[in-house]
Protein backbone atom coordinates (compact mmCIF):
# COMPACT_ATOMS: atom_id res chain seq x y z
CA UNK A 1 0.00 0.00 0.00
CA UNK A 2 1.08 3.55 -0.84
CA UNK A 3 2.12 5.41 2.16
CA UNK A 4 0.53 8.79 0.73
CA UNK A 5 -3.13 8.47 0.74
CA UNK A 6 -5.02 9.77 -2.43
CA UNK A 7 -6.24 12.83 -2.96
CA UNK A 8 -9.56 10.89 -3.99
CA UNK A 9 -9.45 8.97 -0.90
CA UNK A 10 -8.88 12.33 1.23
CA UNK A 11 -11.89 13.99 -0.82
CA UNK A 12 -14.43 11.07 0.18
CA UNK A 13 -13.65 10.85 3.96
CA UNK A 14 -14.02 14.87 3.74
CA UNK A 15 -17.42 14.54 2.20
CA UNK A 16 -18.69 11.48 3.93
CA UNK A 17 -17.40 13.29 7.39
CA UNK A 18 -19.56 16.60 6.18
CA UNK A 19 -22.41 14.11 5.07
CA UNK A 20 -23.07 12.32 8.25
CA UNK A 21 -22.25 15.28 10.66
CA UNK A 22 -25.01 17.10 8.89
CA UNK A 23 -27.71 14.43 10.90
CA UNK A 24 -25.76 13.98 13.31
CA UNK A 25 -24.18 10.75 12.98
CA UNK A 26 -20.40 10.00 13.15
CA UNK A 27 -19.94 8.14 9.88
CA UNK A 28 -17.87 4.92 10.55
CA UNK A 29 -20.08 3.13 7.95
CA UNK A 30 -19.29 5.41 5.30
CA UNK A 31 -15.54 5.35 5.98
CA UNK A 32 -15.37 1.89 6.21
CA UNK A 33 -16.76 1.03 2.67
CA UNK A 34 -14.97 4.37 1.08
CA UNK A 35 -11.68 3.02 2.42
CA UNK A 36 -12.69 -0.78 1.47
CA UNK A 37 -12.59 0.61 -2.31
CA UNK A 38 -8.91 1.92 -1.90
CA UNK A 39 -7.62 -2.01 -0.52
CA UNK A 40 -7.27 -0.74 3.23
CA UNK A 41 -5.90 -3.17 5.07
CA UNK A 42 -8.89 -4.09 7.62
CA UNK A 43 -7.01 -3.44 10.68
CA UNK A 44 -5.81 0.00 9.93
CA UNK A 45 -9.71 0.75 8.51
CA UNK A 46 -11.11 -0.31 11.44
CA UNK A 47 -9.02 1.92 13.72
CA UNK A 48 -8.99 5.01 11.57
CA UNK A 49 -13.05 4.69 10.99
CA UNK A 50 -13.16 4.81 15.17
CA UNK A 51 -10.65 8.34 15.53
CA UNK A 52 -12.70 9.65 12.68
CA UNK A 53 -16.01 8.72 14.14
CA UNK A 54 -15.30 10.24 17.21
CA UNK A 55 -14.17 13.22 15.76
CA UNK A 56 -17.36 14.09 14.06
CA UNK A 57 -19.13 12.65 16.25
CA UNK A 58 -18.24 14.93 19.09
CA UNK A 59 -17.94 18.19 16.36
CA UNK A 60 -21.42 17.54 15.66
CA UNK A 61 -22.21 17.32 19.66
CA UNK A 62 -20.71 20.61 20.38
CA UNK A 63 -22.40 22.16 17.95
CA UNK A 64 -26.09 20.94 18.82
CA UNK A 65 -24.93 21.87 22.39
CA UNK A 66 -23.41 25.50 21.65
CA UNK A 67 -27.37 25.75 19.66
CA UNK A 68 -28.96 24.97 22.63
CA UNK A 69 -30.33 21.52 22.68
CA UNK A 70 -28.40 19.58 24.63
CA UNK A 71 -30.65 18.61 27.92
CA UNK A 72 -27.59 17.56 30.40
CA UNK A 73 -29.89 15.94 32.60
CA UNK A 74 -31.14 13.63 29.75
CA UNK A 75 -27.85 12.91 28.39
CA UNK A 76 -26.40 11.39 31.91
CA UNK A 77 -28.41 8.26 32.10
CA UNK A 78 -27.20 7.75 28.45
CA UNK A 79 -23.94 7.91 28.86
CA UNK A 80 -23.48 6.03 32.23
CA UNK A 81 -24.95 2.83 30.55
CA UNK A 82 -23.92 2.89 27.36
CA UNK A 83 -20.20 3.12 28.07
CA UNK A 84 -19.98 0.19 30.22
CA UNK A 85 -22.57 -1.78 27.72
CA UNK A 86 -20.41 -1.10 24.64
CA UNK A 87 -17.50 -2.52 26.33
CA UNK A 88 -19.65 -5.84 27.29
CA UNK A 89 -20.89 -5.80 23.76
CA UNK A 90 -17.05 -5.72 22.83
CA UNK A 91 -16.42 -8.90 24.37
CA UNK A 92 -18.83 -10.99 22.96
CA UNK A 93 -17.87 -12.33 19.18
Amino acid sequence: MNVFPSPLLAALITAVSFLYACIGFGGATGYLAVMSQFGITPAVMASTALVLNIFVARVALLNYARAGHLIKNLLMPFLLTSIPASFIGGYFK
